[in-house]
């Protein structure tokens, strides 16, 4: 005699899921996509925090560097180095314009605690005639806002000027730059 076996079957039984509504009609991003998406990111991440914090690129506008700097020639502004170093005597610095906002290159003329005065010989810095190989031979500095009155800098003041004196506007119209308004330096 014959035993019939009978296997039962366990029924599954499927949750109602509503269907998934981008099933069909978008294709899924694939780890490719992920991975430029990713770099895309994080590069104008590190463009933005290099050039705002660290490095960006600077030209020369207007005639107040000249012979030094021309119209038209672009540097690499540091924005870290005067933190990091101290500046010195003819350090070409980049500042805010005290009036407009704008930015400036000028030359650190003295440094913080100096006593600047401007004689009809040169420009004197704590009573020492002061060196400026980079202007050329004959340029007088006349004295502007301030006069031919010495003038003395707090500890976190510089006095800068541009080496075309009779064009610059600098820090003998607007007084002492602060450091605060100090945005890099630009390599010589």
């Amino acid at each position: 005699m014959r035993t019939a076996f009978i296997t039962p079957t366990i029924a599954r039984i499927q949750p109602d899921r509503p269907p998934h509504p981008f099933r069909g009609r978008l294709k899924r991003e694939t780890r490719q996509g992920h991975i430029l998406l990713c770099m895309a990111l994080w590069s104008i991440i590190s463009f933005l925090l290099i050039s705002n914090f660290l490095f960006c690129a600077v030209t020369v506008q207007g005639k107040s560097m000249e012979p030094t700097l021309f119209a038209g020639q672009q540097f690499l502004l540091n924005r870290w180095a005067y933190r990091l170093f101290p500046l010195t005597y003819g350090d070409l610095v980049v500042v805010r314009d005290p009036e407009d906002g704008g930015m400036l290159i000028k030359r650190v003329i003295a440094l913080p605690t100096d006593t600047i005065e401007l004689r009809p010989d040169g420009v004197y810095v704590n009573n020492l005639p002061l060196q400026e190989d980079y202007l050329p031979r004959g340029v007088n500095t006349q004295p502007t806002k301030f006069g031919r009155q010495a003038l003395s800098l707090g500890a976190d003041e510089y006095f800068v000027m541009g080496d075309n004196r009779f064009v610059s506007l600098d820090s003998r119209w607007y007084g002492p730059v602060q450091t605060c308004d100090l945005v890099g330096t630009i390599p010589r």
